[in-house]
């Protein structure tokens, strides 16, 4: 009678591993071997989060090589190089895929567009400062952030000219400088880059 309790228990046991083994298996299964790969179309921002409202990592270059983590509805989740963020998805094709074409621009995006580089004809931005001043202006959301994604400015120059207009008008030591430039929306490394720029 004990020798059957035992042999019994052997099979319940058994069952038991080879279930396990088999939803190892199947889960093994569903987890791909190479995440999948898309290629900037257009430089673009990598945000903290799914929002462009919540800080940006960095700026990518068009033709960059990401891998995708994940996605909400407008954006993938990625991984370039050494960092992870959210990009939104009309910048990314995949690869294997062919380019989607772009959504033709918008009566709004194209007079944002336009605001955008006429401001930076007379004044320096910060990313966010332009997007904010747009928007101040009555421009949605959506098309501030596509003006200024698309109007070609180069932020690093941008800190550096703000940093000359303040010290045309006052003095600053380094560091108040920077973190003027910081509160204009500037990151660290732009701001950093815009005060050595005017010989700190």
């Amino acid at each position: 009678m004990r020798k059957a309790i035992t042999i019994k228990r052997f099979y319940i046991l058994l069952l038991a591993l080879i279930l396990a083994l088999s939803s190892l298996s199947a889960l093994a299964s569903t987890i791909p071997d190479e995440l999948p790969v898309g290629i900037l179309s257009a430089s673009a921002r990598l945000y903290k989060k799914a929002s462009t409202k919540d800080g940006t990592v960095t700026t990518l270059k068009a033709d960059t090589e990401i891998e995708i983590i994940g996605e909400t509805k407008s954006y993938y989740r990625v991984v370039a190089g050494n960092k992870a963020g959210y990009i939104l998805k009309k910048y990314i094709a995949l690869a294997g895929a062919e380019m989607s074409t772009s959504s033709p621009v918008t009566t709004g995006q194209k007079n944002a567009l336009s605001s955008a580089k006429s401001y930076l004809k007379i004044l320096s931005f910060s990313y966010e400062g332009l997007i904010k001043q747009l928007e101040y202006e009555k421009y949605s959301h959506e098309d501030a952030v596509y003006a200024v994604d698309n109007c070609g400015a180069d932020w690093y120059d941008q800190a550096a000219k703000k940093a000359e207009s303040y010290l045309s008008f006052m003095a600053f030591s380094r560091d108040r400088l920077i973190a003027q430039l910081e509160y204009e929306g500037f990151t660290r490394e732009q701001a950093v880059y815009g005060v050595e720029a005017n010989g700190y």
